[in-house]
């Protein structure tokens, strides 16, 4: 999700073997560690934004130039099981998704 060269090969390799990709669910990402902001190690941070975050702006820009050539296309951000259910302390993959 992080490496742009690799979302990009990914979508045209599945365009040659299915067909122009017509829907993206975005949905992959990850938690990190519950814990408070002071002692939220920056790093971590970091790796949050860029896989739940940047990792979804890699998808979308591999696979809009498809949606725009057929005219059509639809995308949806799947949030995962720690944003839907209540979590004991507030966890960093909440502030990314709606970035």
């Amino acid at each position: 999700m992080t490496d742009t060269d690799a979302v990009a090969a990914l979508a045209q390799d599945t365009a040659r073997a299915l067909g122009p990709i017509g829907i993206l669910v975005t949905s992959a990402g990850i938690a990190g560690s519950n814990g408070k902001v002071v002692d939220y190690a920056p790093a971590e941070w970091r790796q949050i934004v860029e896989i739940n975050l940047t990792g979804t702006f890699n998808c979308c820009r591999a696979v809009l130039p498809q949606m725009q050539a057929q005219s059509y296309g639809a995308s949806s951000r799947s949030p995962r099981l720690p944003a839907r259910k209540a979590i004991p302390m507030p966890q960093p993959i909440l502030p990314p998704k709606p970035g």
